[in-house]
Parts: C-alpha cells; structure tokens; sequence
C-alpha cells in the first residue's frame, strides 16, 4: 500500500499541497494515510492521475525550494 513522504519534510505541508493540487485536477487521495488501488480503475482514469500527480508533484517541486 503506498504512502506518500517527500525527503526531508518536516510535518505535512508538502504532502498536504500535493493531495490539494491533485484534487484541482479531480483525483482525492488522502496526505496522511495508505493508498488503496482499485482493479476498477480504466485507462482513462490513469491518465488522469497521471496527469494530476504529474502537475501536483510540480506544484510541490516549486514550494519545496522557497
């Protein structure tokens, strides 16, 4: 089961940021939990979460280095 960290994170402003940004682009996760991954999930919802993960692990690139 997956859980989100980033390097050297100290609390949860990061992980927070991300689940925020990712629920922008229409995918919920929860920043301080386990992931479950549904066997109901189709090609198109991966792109989707391809694409929101991608924009949110860039979101969270730039605060990272302020």
């Amino acid at each position: 089961m997956p859980y989100l960290s980033f390097p050297g994170e100290d609390g949860y402003r990061l992980r927070d940021l991300f689940a925020r940004e990712c629920a922008a682009h229409g995918v919920y996760l929860h920043p301080r939990h386990n992931w479950f991954i549904s066997a109901a999930l189709t090609e198109g919802d991966m792109h989707l979460i391809a694409d929101a993960t991608g924009s949110a692990l860039a979101a969270v690139a730039a605060a990272a280095h302020k």
